[in-house]
């Protein structure tokens, strides 16, 4: 079966099938004893040897790259959004008083009932932005349940987002703008790291902090 499908995504790819290389001979000092170098019995085990230390050195990568606490504490969090854990006690206990508890169950309740009646299935937390995003009344109505969003969408997942703030700091305040304030260099912190984002440059003009 693996074949098969092996074989018809190859031919998918135009992708030639390897050659057996010829055999190399190992000088005598990387020898030891009378010990001869390892010879595959066919390209399929060798590509398959290989195939396998590529899939460890990911594996090990990511186990290092990303903390499985903040892992586990955002999949403790996504449950109680997409209604599978009921008890908001996680969430309470995570971030004390910063939640009224009754509210939060409350207008989780509410979303879920809310998003039930308009047939929007929400399997992740993704999903749970997604309606907030097309809907602007949620975050109005259901203000312990969007700070709650919000808090998620800030907690960073691996160190990525930290370094890159600092590379973009070493690009942003060079020695011409050494004299920049810490409110103007937070700003255009902001600027440059959202700058992919589509930004109402009318509504900041007249928020209230300009005003």
């Amino acid at each position: 079966m693996v074949d098969n499908y092996n074989s018809v995504k190859s031919s998918e790819l135009k992708l030639k099938k390897p050659n057996e290389q010829r055999i190399k001979k190992i000088p005598k000092k990387l020898l030891q004893g009378n010990s001869e170098g390892h010879t595959f019995s066919s390209v399929r085990e060798k590509y398959k040897i290989t195939f396998y230390e590529l899939l460890d050195v990911t594996l090990s990568s990511l186990n290092n790259r990303f903390q499985k606490n903040v892992i586990n504490h955002l999949c403790e969090f996504e449950k109680f959004i997409i209604g599978k854990e009921k008890l908001v006690t996680y969430v309470s206990s995570s971030y004390g008083i910063d939640f009224d508890q009754e509210k939060l169950q409350l207008h989780r309740d509410m979303f879920l009932d809310i998003v039930k009646s308009r047939k929007i299935s929400i399997n992740s937390t993704h999903d749970a932005i997604d309606v907030f995003k097309s809907d602007n009344s949620f975050g109005g109505m259901l203000t312990e349940f969007n700070k709650l969003l919000k808090i998620i969408l800030t907690v960073p997942v691996s160190f990525c987002t930290a370094e890159r703030s600092f590379s973009a700091l070493r690009r942003l305040k060079t020695f011409l703008r050494s004299t920049m304030t810490q409110n103007r260099l937070n700003d255009i912190a902001l600027l440059h790291v959202y700058r992919n984002e589509d930004i109402d440059i009318e509504q900041i003009a007249n928020s209230n902090k300009f005003k």
